[in-house]
């Protein structure tokens, strides 16, 4: 504290954090709207995300990789309020005309390629695959079984596989 009793701020942690999050934002954002397939869940769950990460960001900043633990952070957080507000995103998935893409949504068609799948097929599909979790981080994220997070991930697979099948059969 200094004399007049205001904290003070150490400008680098808040410049460095700055930098991540710039670095980080629509990543995080993007992953969860393919995942949940909710524009404002995704920018909700995000932003909580990033919240908790400035919190502890002197702790955060000394990880390995501190871009994963906000992706985990963002995606718990993003679980929880699905389940809260279920038919809430069940409306915004039916209304999107307005959103505009993230550079994740505009990669390849991967957001399109991922709707046919369910929620928690996406759901492991963008941790595995954009986000380059390990299963057993899945599981924890998921609060599930590795094993639920292979079968996901294999029917996922098997599902993507059969619909492009029947895309190149026409």
């Amino acid at each position: 504290m200094t004399r007049d009793d205001t904290p003070e701020i150490d400008l680098v942690l808040v410049g460095d954090f700055d930098a991540f999050y710039r670095a980080n934002w629509s990543r995080v954002v993007g992953a969860l709207r393919v995942a949940f397939g909710s524009a404002s869940l995704g920018e909700d769950a995000a932003q909580e995300a990033f919240v908790k990460t400035y919190v502890r960001w002197k702790r955060v900043r000394g990880m390995a990789r501190p871009d994963r633990w906000v992706m985990v952070v963002a995606f718990r957080m993003g679980m929880r309020m699905a389940r809260r507000r279920p038919e809430a995103l069940l409306a915004e998935a039916h209304d999107r005309s307005g959103d505009v893409p993230t550079p994740l949504e505009q990669h390849d068609g991967f957001s399109g390629a991922l709707a046919p799948l369910t929620e928690r097929q996406r759901i492991a599909a963008v941790l595995r695959y954009e986000c380059d979790l390990p299963t057993k981080e899945i599981a924890r994220t998921m609060g599930c079984a590795d094993s639920t997070v292979r079968a996901l991930l294999s029917q996922a697979t098997d599902r993507l596989r059969a619909l492009h099948r029947g895309d190149q059969d026409r």
